[in-house]
């Protein structure tokens, strides 16, 4: 009798690993070469297993995550927007601040005042 293959249901002990270690490091300039090396990947082979299995490609990941932290600390805080764009990991505010605008359609300093006035 021919078994049938097994469907694998859980995400991959790499791709679980790879995202930890994002989480640990957003604030630096990373990449999807040093990611897929600390999980010992190839890095062509990783880009395939992450979007196959997170559903969207690295670089967009990355600026999803960076976007979700640069939100919390637009509402909990009071730093610049320089100071958050630094510490989530863009090197320029103004960078930050055109792909905040793509993402949430508003600047950093737009959402934070409609936070502020809903509060």
């Amino acid at each position: 009798m021919e078994q049938s293959a097994k469907k694998i249901t859980s995400v991959p002990t790499g791709i679980s690993k790879a995202q930890e270690f994002i989480d640990q490091n957003i604030h630096r300039n990373i990449t999807l070469k040093e990611v897929a090396d600390h999980v010992y990947l190839n890095a062509n082979y990783f880009s395939v297993l992450f979007r196959e299995w997170v559903g969207i490609n690295f670089s967009e990941y990355i600026t999803q995550k960076r976007l979700l932290l640069a939100k919390r600390k637009l509402l909990e805080t009071d730093q610049s927007i320089a100071r958050i764009s630094l510490s989530i990991g863009y090197q320029t505010s103004k960078y930050f601040t055109h792909l905040f605008k793509k993402h949430e359609g508003m600047t950093p300093t737009a959402y934070r005042k409609q936070l502020k006035k809903a509060s």
